[in-house]
């Protein structure tokens, strides 16, 4: 093989004579590359400059405000939490206080779904 590395280590003489023989081949340059860059040609516009102008303020047709008189203000009577409470909050209904086990709530999906073959069969015999 042509390299360098075809028969390492070499002796000394030898290791000269193995670059001078190794040629190192390269990618050419592209061609744009050796061109100077390709502006855009630039057309100045016509245009003229903005010249600034001062915006028209009207003068006229000022807002007059006239004093007008507060409303009559009536603030709601404070509340007189001597009288007893109404009879609708006394006749209302209490909830009742139950005690609880998981027990008596909890029934399993299995069982109920067994109850309700059971009874559809009845059902269906008769």
């Amino acid at each position: 093989s042509s390299g360098i590395n075809a028969e390492w280590p070499l002796r000394p003489g030898e290791e000269v004579e193995a670059m001078k023989k190794y040629k190192f081949k390269a990618a050419p340059v592209p061609k744009a590359v050796k061109k100077p860059a390709a502006l855009p040609n630039r057309v100045k516009s016509e245009k003229p400059t903005t010249k600034p102008v001062t915006p028209k303020l009207s003068k006229g047709k000022k807002r007059k405000f006239t004093e007008e008189k507060p409303k009559d203000f009536k603030a709601q009577p404070v509340p007189n939490f001597d009288k007893k409470a109404s009879t609708a909050r006394i006749n209302k209904k209490s909830v009742e206080v139950k005690p609880f086990s998981f027990d008596q709530r909890y029934v399993d999906p299995n069982q109920s779904r067994a109850k309700l073959l059971e009874n559809h069969l009845k059902e269906l015999k008769e």
